[in-house]
């Protein structure tokens, strides 16, 4: 299994033309030949405003597959009139967890896409620090609802990508600004869960060289 993410920059008044061409025709086309795509979003915070899509793929042979290669120009039918720049990378699924289903939630809420600079020898480490101690808590103890964790394939360079999903950015703030900070619940359960992912982010921090955070906006009905 691989994972695609692509970039693409669009003009604001073209955003919902380049949803509706996604939706209604680039995508049928690919789902067919057994691909998924997951979501548009379009970067609120972070970066240069781009919209992000990302697919699902069996391999970097289905990847290929997908793609009309004999005529690229026109792939993506009426979309590509209105992309002026475009970027792809490919990730590996690191964590058990991972988008294999759409959202439950009913609000489309806001989601983050954290890049991590790891050293290869922390990578199992910093996926399990993340996935089974640190996840734990955010998701019972603060509504968060940690999407998965990948590694590049083909990128410029070697990082770990995170996506999660928050119900707001007021709800994305307050867990920001409150990492290691909030106090130990009184029950015992939620109590023990919270000990292990305190010190889980801590540990996690200290093998991480450097890293950073893009805030998303959806822009389809279609998220994970």
């Amino acid at each position: 299994m691989i994972y695609t993410i692509r970039t693409f920059h669009v003009h604001r008044k073209d955003y919902a033309e380049f949803v509706r061409f996604s939706e209604e025709q680039i995508w049928p086309a690919i789902e067919e030949k057994g691909a998924r795509a997951l979501g548009l979003w379009v970067v609120a915070i972070g970066g240069p405003e781009r919209i992000f899509l990302m697919t699902r793929y069996d391999s970097h042979g289905h990847w290929e597959e997908t793609r009309n290669w004999d005529n690229l120009a026109n792939e993506g039918r009426g979309r590509t009139a209105l992309v002026h720049e475009t970027e792809c990378i490919s990730l590996l699924p690191l964590t058990q967890r991972q988008p294999d289903s759409d959202a439950p939630e009913k609000k489309p809420g806001i989601y983050t896409l954290r890049s991590f600079k790891v050293a290869p020898t922390d990578v199992s480490r910093f996926v399990d620090l993340s996935e089974n101690q640190w996840w734990p808590w955010v998701t019972r103890g603060e509504g968060v609802r940690p999407i998965g964790q990948w590694i590049t394939k083909s990128a410029p360079e070697d990082r770990i990508y995170m996506m999660t999903r928050y119900d707001s950015l007021y709800h994305w703030e307050g867990h920001h600004s409150n990492v290691g900070t909030i106090a130990q619940p009184d029950d015992p359960e939620m109590g023990k869960v919270w000990e292990i992912g305190q010190k889980a982010i801590q540990e996690r921090k200290k093998i991480t060289i450097d890293t950073n955070v893009k805030v998303l906006r959806p822009i389809t009905s279609r998220r994970p």
